[in-house]
Order: C-alpha cells, then structure tokens, then sequence
C-alpha cells in the first residue's frame, strides 16, 4: 500500500469518526460499535453501558480496573469508539444522562433490534421506522466519494466481479449481482463458502473482488479478499467496522451504518437495518457505474428485459 492509500486509509477513519459521533449521544454510539470491538473493550463497553452514572466520573485506572483491562486498553477503546481522548467520552457520557434522579439506565432484554415484549404493534413500527431512518441518515454521513469513484472505476475496468458474502449479508451481493448484470457486468456470486475463496484464488488484475461483512470479520469473506489482494486483484470491501480485518485487505473501503442497539455481545441478533446500510451501499455504487457508463448500459437494460421478458404474464 503507497502512501496516497494510506493517507486515504487515514481519511476514511477520520470521518467516520466524526460523522458517527456527531449525530448519537455516547450510550447509543457504544451500543452500536459494540459487534466490532473485542472480547476487552466489548467487556469495556458492556460495563459502561450498565453503569452510566458512576463511569461519568471514574478515572481512567478506576474504569480499567473495573472491567479488569490495561489502562492502554480504555484508550484504545476510546479511540476505537471515535472519542479523541478520554476526558471527552466521560464528558460524551454525562450528556447522555438524561434522569433528572441520576439513576441508571435500564438495560431491557430485546428480542429484535430494541424491540421488547411491552412495546405494542404502534411503538414497533415507530422504533423500526426510526431506526430505519437514522440508519439511512448515518449511511449517508460515511458516504466517500473518492472511494466510490474508484470502486466504480474498478468494475469498469474489470472482466470479472465476484461477491463474497455469508448470512444476511448475501442479500446485498445478491442485489449488486442483479444490478451490475443487468447494467452488463460480469458478475459471479457463489453461494457456498469455500466456492467463493477458490475463485478469490484464481482471480486475475483484471478482475474485482467485492466482501460484504457488517462485522469485517466473516471468516469465508475475509479469506476471499485476504487472497484476492495478494494476487494483486482489486479489493472491494464494504462493511461498518473501518477496524476490521476485511478493511484492512481491502484496496478500496465502502462504508455501511453498523445500526446495532443491544448492550451485550449475548444480545447481538441479525437484523434488517444494517443490510439496508448494505443495501444503499450498493444502489449508490450502481448509480455511479450506470451514471458514468450511460449509453452502455441503457443498450444492456434493455436487451437484459427482452431476455427476461418471457417470465412476465400480462394479465
């Protein structure tokens, strides 16, 4: 990686950082960078989040002793968070205190995104909408347009693009496969695990190499990527945790919204606001391909609906 990267690398940490600060009050930002941390500062995290108010004026050793860490361990998990220096996550802290008594939030048991079993179907669909929504708003916040213009660049110049991506978050590759199909791309999307490594294996400079992982650390994605950049093949990662090992063997980083509410790793179930982030990642990547390669790809939607027209009935 030359030092332009770098510098782009740096770029990219940076502002996500900031955006993702500016817009949630420390409580919330904790709960939703927690699916990236490790073992340490999820315990860090999770401690925090269970007692607000004492952490609010605990010292630096006093935390770290508390959660049975290094004092250098809270300081990288401030900076993990996005907070410059700890003074300003205590300060983060006490303004995400809201009791007018000071007592401690109550950490409810969720079965869905921050949904619980008192709420009713009128308070589901304003918590899901809601979460919906800032999910969108975050996405945007995090949208780079320099590593945009050079994903799309990447596939424009590529003879073949192949997805990796596991669980939930094969519904975005699945979606990018229909898109950049029908725009013309060749496009492959193996379903199966070690399928999706062995092409990563043969994959020459020609081609892109796209990973989805919300976490950044799905083993099979990350294995996909890892190989395809050591073969000096285009790496495309998109994913929430900018930290993670696929952003790391990633040569161009796609941001998504980690729109995670519960408290406790125990607690981290798949949900669908996350694969939206995904999502709008891959229509805007697609909006810029088609933008740029207009008259190519209207010629190839609308050869690509002649084909597929014999699916469609008119009633």
């Amino acid at each position: 990686m030359d030092n332009n990267e770098n510098v782009s690398r740096e770029k990219i940490l940076k502002e996500y950082s900031q955006a993702v600060t500016a817009n949630h009050d420390a409580i919330s930002l904790i709960k939703r960078r927690m699916i990236g941390l490790n073992p340490a500062l999820k315990r860090i995290a999770k401690y925090i989040i269970e007692n607000t108010v004492k952490c609010k004026s605990m010292t630096i050793k006093e935390l770290s002793e508390k959660c049975d860490v290094a004092e250098s361990s809270i300081t990288r998990f401030v900076r993990e968070i996005g907070f410059s220096n700890y003074q300003e996550l205590k300060i983060k802290i006490a303004e995400s205190l809201t009791d007018k008594n000071n007592e401690p939030q109550v950490v409810e048991d969720y079965v869905y995104e921050d949904i619980s079993k008192s709420d009713n179907i009128d308070t589901i669909f304003d918590k899901l909408i809601y979460r919906n929504i800032s999910m969108l708003n975050e996405t945007k916040l995090l949208l780079d347009s320099d590593q945009y213009l050079a994903a799309a660049k990447a596939i424009e110049q590529s003879d073949t693009v192949v997805f990796a991506g596991l669980g939930s978050s094969a519904i975005a590759a699945e979606e990018a496969i229909m898109r950049f199909v029908r725009a013309g791309v060749k496009c492959v999307f193996p379903r199966d695990n070690s399928m999706q490594t062995i092409l990563s294996s043969i994959m020459t400079k020609k081609d892109v190499v796209i990973g989805i992982s919300n976490s950044g650390k799905s083993v099979a994605v990350v294995k996909s990527v890892k190989q395809a950049n050591a073969n000096g093949v285009a790496t495309i990662g998109i994913t929430a945790n900018p930290n993670s090992p696929l952003a790391k063997y990633s040569d161009i980083i796609l941001l998504s919204s980690n729109n995670t509410s519960p408290s406790s790793e125990e607690k981290v179930w798949e949900n669908t606001t996350s694969k939206i982030s995904q999502l709008l990642v891959i229509d805007v990547l697609y909006a810029i391909y088609a933008s740029r390669n207009y008259n190519k790809t209207k010629k190839y939607l609308s050869n690509t609906h002649e084909s597929a027209s014999h699916t469609r009935e008119d009633y």
